[in-house]
């Protein structure tokens, strides 16, 4: 009977030493630090969110979900930095005609040169930001054949009406709203920090004419997308716990590009790194309105 005892507890032992181990490699893999009762804390969160991961792969065929640089969040803090979109209501944002025809080919603006590599926004709330940048980064290539890295952290640091602001997040619209107005400069003039800082300098020579909302079905998604990247909100929610294979497409909002579909899936760029779903990016099904993509896709001009 003592021997059981005995024996049990040494088991959970051994099985705590081990997450703590695992966890350990966690934050050396994703260089974290945490010290004292806050690593204790952590180490809770990540207990519990392996508990969730387990839970949603029960419920699917295939083990998608998995440990991500997230693991050691709550759900309540992925979604106050990362999920902070806030969907703008106005009736000033243009719908795509919707005669367009589909030329019927898959598309890949990545292998025409105009998508730049995946970024990582770190701990900001900046998704508008990149999401919007990169629909004009992909403009500019299209239409100049340049490709520029644009400034994101001039955007999070400048733009005084785009609310909550800075690394709080923004509407899905006002980043190119900024763009429209003052012009953009270079990532190189103007480097990524991930932190709220100070105007620097404002505005800049990459400006856009305008931008137009796409009409809420596939057909003038995929159309518009025929034109160049497009941003897009998406649901996002389950994407804390997203691994996938190559093989894997999966149907709080937050903001990213689509920069082509193949026959069975819309390509979305990530700015949460390459270590990160398939490289930085995610393969959504077609045909369905998977995480709500068509809902708020827009396009610069």
């Amino acid at each position: 009977m003592f021997t059981t005892i005995f024996i049990l507890h040494k088991t959970d032992q051994q099985l705590e030493e081990q997450l703590q181990t695992e966890f350990i490699d966690f934050l050396i893999k994703f260089n974290k630090k945490y010290s004292g009762t806050e690593f204790l804390y952590r180490l809770e969160v990540y207990k519990a969110n392996l508990n969730v991961i387990k839970a949603k792969n029960q419920i699917i065929e295939r083990k998608i979900f998995g440990l991500t640089q997230f693991a050691d969040l709550t759900d309540e803090e992925f979604i106050e930095t990362y999920l902070n979109l806030k969907i703008a209501q106005t009736s000033e944002i243009l719908f795509l005609k919707e005669s367009i025809k589909l030329n019927g080919n898959p598309i890949d603006w990545r292998s025409r040169g105009a998508v730049n590599e995946v970024q990582d926004q770190g701990q900001c709330g900046s998704s508008d930001v990149f999401s919007s940048l990169g629909s004009v980064e992909g403009f500019f290539k299209i239409t100049t054949g340049e490709l520029p890295r644009l400034s994101a952290q001039q955007i999070v640091d400048c733009q005084r009406d785009r609310f909550p602001g800075g690394c709080n997040g923004g509407l899905y619209n006002q980043a190119l709203n900024y763009v429209i107005k003052n012009g953009v400069t270079t990532n190189d003039e103007y480097p990524y920090t991930g932190y709220d800082q100070g105007c620097s300098k404002k505005g800049g020579p990459y400006k856009m004419s305008g931008f137009s909302k796409i009409a809420q079905n596939e057909e003038a998604f995929l159309s518009a997308m025929e034109k160049g990247p497009l941003q897009v909100a998406v649901q996002a929610s389950n994407w804390k716990y997203y691994q996938p294979t190559e093989e894997d497409y999966i149907f709080p909002y937050s903001e990213f590009l689509a920069v082509g579909y193949t026959n069975e899936a819309v390509i979305i760029k990530n700015s949460w790194s390459t270590k990160w779903g398939l490289k930085g990016y995610i393969y959504l099904e077609k045909g369905i309105n998977a995480c709500q993509i068509w809902d708020d896709a827009i396009i610069p001009f």
